[in-house]
């Protein structure tokens, strides 16, 4: 198509001054439409007479032209003059055909040209939609007011709508203003730093509820002109990077079983803690809490029960500690609390909490569980001005509690560090105590308070160390049991005190029981029935005269357990008693249970039975409890006239102390054993002996 100014063509050629030649013109066409005559262009005049036809095709029709003299035709001049002015038309006409030729040429290259750079321009839209398309992050571009121009497929997605409805609208279109804002903003932000910028946001996708987080680049385009088009975004999801990140964190700086900060997050924590104690000239408490006996419920119940009870108990902790506070597990059953800004008392109502909170039963797939723990405690700046002096001052007034009873607190002193150099040196020498012969068992006698003949005796371990002296079993024993020696140890108390009982026998002394103290991880060891078997097979001693004394709290750990184990060995014929009972946890549904012969009463309630109203009552009590449920009732640490009186007056059946004898050595018990008169005749209030 193309446009042609037919005035200033006819100028070009002059047609205007025909009319100063006398000469009319009019150059018309039939309309197509309306099949009228359109009069395109002509001079003044209104009529021609007899003019001088000319037609002509054009690309819109024909065109015709008509000229003649204003006055006729006439002489010779004036044909002459019309010749020329057709002449001047021909060539007008022929002027104007190769026009439109070349303007249709034109055109046509037009055209094609246009087709073709359409036809490029197509290809390459596909080739970038599909680009666009293919690529899973969100790509988008605004205009500077924030009206979409154009989106890929994944951003349809977070929309939940197509292209075509998201271009020429805002983001207040589709989310909520709060979230516009905050998209709104970022564009912005990009268009005032004239850069990329990039920001974190939380999608949540309409199409399918997918929600996750992206990390979104937004940059300003420009025209060639330096001119703003808009802004460019490209969101990419970094949900899942995220996550690794996170994970690869906690597994950096969280204990992956409780998730409580371990000892690399700990180490920082606590170096700013003491930089902030430093500056306000405060103390601070670092609590080291050690679980007691844990390696039994280990061994005995696996760990996998272990674990959950570590989870357990952690959620317990943690209810316990203030904000500022730092519970960290340090692996197996050991946890370090940090307490910053606090003075000693704060430190001990906090310990004396998690005692309580500790030893609350525990119920674990229907095993209900008591647990205690000792925890050491030592304090900024006194006890150590770093993180390393502090950790040690804290373990060794742990292990200071562990050997006095266990299930308490202590602090830090300068003896600590004696005393723990002194625990490593006895933990090294008790490795090599059995090999070098440095054990042996000595044997206190029991009493038959109604016949006065001895009816048993109990083996107690003793340690001679050639350097250190003779090392006493409640210091010697707890460390047994730490170090893991104590199963070793134990099963060689049990053979030798069978094997010596046996020897007895065969060399005529009356048959009586030997009673073997088990420690906890002994009595929870898996093959506890079947060691003790095998012991009483190799030695050939019938099972009647082996007597297993466990305390009331070892049985009270996990009681399901403790029967199942019971009933085991005395399906074996091998007596069981209860040890410094009175002291433990048990109740009396479980005591029922227990397949026991004999209940031993504590020393501690038998020392001031003269004068303890409290301690009599709880003698009374448990003698009247042994009677009821068939079982015999033994005192230990008898020591005075008083205590056997009052103890035969209630019924007590049996007794051992130094009172009747102190636990002898071998040759010294077969010595006693020869003159029985002597425990009759104390036994008779007569303590004279020979």
């Amino acid at each position: 198509m193309a446009i042609i100014r037919i005035s200033e063509i006819f100028e070009t050629v002059k047609a205007a001054s025909l009319s100063g030649e006398a000469m009319a013109y009019e150059v018309w066409r039939i309309e197509p439409q309306s099949h009228e005559k359109q009069v395109i262009y002509a001079s003044d005049a209104s009529s021609l007479t007899q003019p001088v036809e000319y037609g002509f095709d054009v690309p819109n029709g024909r065109w015709m032209v008509h000229m003649s003299p204003h006055r006729g035709w006439g002489d010779a001049s004036a044909l002459m003059l019309r010749e020329l002015i057709v002449l001047a038309f021909s060539l007008l006409s022929a002027y104007m055909a190769k026009f439109f030729v070349d303007l249709r040429i034109a055109k046509k290259a037009l055209e094609t040209r246009i087709i073709q750079t359409h036809n490029e321009k197509e290809i390459l839209e596909q080739r970038l939609s599909t680009l666009l398309d293919a690529v899973p992050d969100l790509v988008f571009l605004k205009n500077p007011d924030g009206v979409f121009l154009f989106c890929n497929r994944a951003f349809e997605r977070l929309y939940g709508a197509k292209e075509a409805d998201i271009t020429g609208k805002t983001d207040y279109d589709f989310v909520d203003k709060q979230a516009a804002d905050f998209f709104r903003t970022n564009d912005l932000i990009a268009i005032d730093a004239q850069t990329s910028v990039t920001n974190e946001e939380e999608l949540c996708f309409k199409e399918d509820g997918y929600n996750g987080l992206f990390e979104t680049i937004k940059t300003p385009m420009y025209d060639t002109k330096g001119e703003l088009i808009g802004v460019l975004g490209i969101a990419r999801d970094i949900t899942a990077r995220r996550e690794s990140e996170v994970k690869l964190e906690r597994l950096e700086y969280f204990d992956p079983l409780t998730s409580l900060p371990n000892k690399v997050q700990l180490h920082l924590r606590l170096e700013h803690d003491l930089t902030m104690m430093e500056k306000k000239q405060e103390q601070l408490a670092v609590l080291f809490i050690d679980f007691d006996h844990f390696k039994n419920i280990n061994d005995t119940l696996g760990h996998a029960f272990g674990d959950e009870l570590l989870i357990k108990v952690s959620k317990r902790l943690k209810s316990l500690i203030r904000p500022v506070d730092t519970l960290s597990r340090q692996g197996g059953d050991e946890f370090v609390m940090v307490l910053p800004s606090v003075r000693v008392d704060d430190a001990v109502h906090t310990a004396k909490r998690v005692l309580q909170t500790i030893e609350q039963p525990i119920v674990l797939q229907e095993h209900e569980l008591v647990i205690t723990a000792s925890i050491g405690i030592a304090l900024y700046p006194n006890d150590g001005k770093d993180v390393e002096s502090l950790f040690k001052s804290a373990d060794a007034a742990m292990y200071l509690a562990k050997k006095d009873g266990r299930n308490n607190y202590r602090f830090f002193t300068s003896e600590i560090q004696s005393r723990s150099a002194r625990l490593l040196s006895l933990e090294n020498a008790l490795r090599y105590a059995h090999t070098r012969g440095e054990l042996s068992l000595h044997y206190q006698p029991q009493i038959s308070l109604q016949e006065g003949t001895i009816v048993g005796v109990e083996a107690l371990l003793r340690w001679t160390h050639p350097e250190l002296g003779t090392i006493s079993p409640a210091e010697f024993i707890p460390i047994a049991e730490e170090s893991g020696q104590i199963l070793l140890i134990g099963e060689w108390v049990m053979r030798s005190a069978a094997m010596r009982m046996k020897q007895w026998i065969e060399a005529g002394f009356s048959p009586i029981s030997v009673a073997v103290n088990l420690s906890a991880v002994q009595f929870h060891h898996t093959h506890l029935s079947h060691l003790v078997g095998t012991i009483l097979d190799e030695v050939k001693l019938p099972a009647e005269y082996l007597e297993l004394e466990l305390t009331e709290s070892v049985a009270a750990q996990n009681p399901e357990h403790a029967i199942a184990t019971m009933n085991a060995l005395v399906a074996q014929g091998i007596r069981l008693s209860i040890d410094d009972f009175g002291t433990g946890y048990s109740s009396l549904s479980y005591l029922k249970r227990f397949k026991v012969y004999k209940l031993k009463i504590d020393q501690s309630f038998i020392r001031n039975i003269h004068s303890d109203p409290e301690d009599k009552e709880i003698v009374k009590t448990i003698i009247a409890l042994g009677k009821s449920l068939g079982l015999k009732v033994i005192a230990e640490g008898v020591e005075t006239q008083e205590q056997l009186d009052f103890l035969k007056e209630h019924g007590c059946d049996e007794a051992q102390g130094y009172y009747f004898s102190k636990p002898l050595s071998v040759e010294d018990l077969e010595a006693l054993r020869l003159h029985p008169e002597i425990i009759e005749r104390k036994n008779n209030n007569n303590p004279q002996t020979s």
